[in-house]
């Protein structure tokens, strides 16, 4: 039997195997780092809460975090308060979900900058889970995660930012810029993401902003890239920016709305299949 934690959420869990491991969440309120302790032969690993601290992982030495900062469970910076994580010169995390901005009222902050600097997610990223999560990945970093989501629930804020040449975020399964919440993706200065399905504004209600500007900026979706699924999207292609995608649809549902903008020397959004503008709901 497996119980774990999303702080504050409590589920349980059947763990097929013959360890019959356990996991239990602990949330210390004096303290900044929270875990949660994951036994099995005497093997412990944690799951961390950034909350009321910043938390540095160094490459070179010197953070208050070691590198590779490995963790076998969630990692959440802004449980219910304010959290930070930086990542730099080299600098390496991993956990299973990423969660930036937690509860409503939270925020969340993760930097990561410098070549060889990563984070690494073996599931999904979240960026605004039901708070404001703010992600900036710059100078030739890298993010990587199964699907990524910026602004989950209603009410929820999230940014990611992908900037300078080099810096990646690469989803191994679906994108959504705005799920239920507002979300807002810029891509800039040579940054690339790629990722299989994208949605800019996917669920009712959800607002969603994508920006994709400069030379070697890329957006790259190996499936389809809906702007406006059932909600708002609005994605822009500027100065030499790049989108590509199977099948293209601008306001694909009913009470959809989608607004797409092309423009500048060598901008382009590129779809192999078809582009579908105003499918059912309102296109531009």
């Amino acid at each position: 039997m497996r119980l774990s934690t999303r702080f504050g959420r409590v589920s349980l869990h059947d763990l097929r195997g013959a360890d019959h491991a356990c996991t239990v969440s602990v949330l210390l309120a004096s303290t900044a780092l929270s875990a949660s302790f994951f036994a099995n032969a005497g093997t412990a690993f944690a799951q961390q809460v950034i909350d009321g601290s910043t938390e540095t992982v160094i490459g070179t030495g010197g953070g208050t975090q070691p590198s590779p900062w490995n963790i076998a469970d969630d990692l959440i910076v802004g449980g219910a308060g304010t959290g930070d994580l930086k990542i730099s010169e080299g600098g390496e995390v991993s956990n299973v979900d990423g969660i930036v901005g937690n509860d409503a009222g939270s925020v969340g902050t993760v930097t990561i900058t410098d070549s060889g600097s990563a984070w690494i997610n073996a599931d999904d990223l979240t960026v605004g889970f039901s708070g404001t999560g703010i992600l900036d990945i710059s100078n030739g970093s890298t993010v990587s995660n199964d699907r990524g989501i910026i602004g989950d629930n209603f009410g929820s804020n999230g940014t990611v930012t992908v900037a300078g040449p080099g810096s990646t975020w690469t989803n191994a399964s679906g994108l959504n810029v705005g799920y239920s919440g507002n979300g807002t993706l810029d891509i800039s200065a040579g940054g690339a993401v790629s990722n299989t399905f994208g949605y800019i504004g996917e669920d009712t209600g959800s607002i969603g902003f994508a920006t994709v500007t400069g030379p070697g900026s890329v957006w790259t979706n190996s499936n389809d890239l809906a702007v406006g699924y059932l909600g708002t999207g609005t994605l822009t292609v500027s100065a030499g920016g790049v989108v590509s995608s199977v099948n293209g649809v601008v306001g694909d549902d009913v009470d959809a709305s989608g607004t797409v903008t092309v423009t500048g020397s060598d901008s382009a959004w590129t779809n192999t299949g078809n582009l579908t503008v105003g499918r059912l709901g309102e296109g531009t």
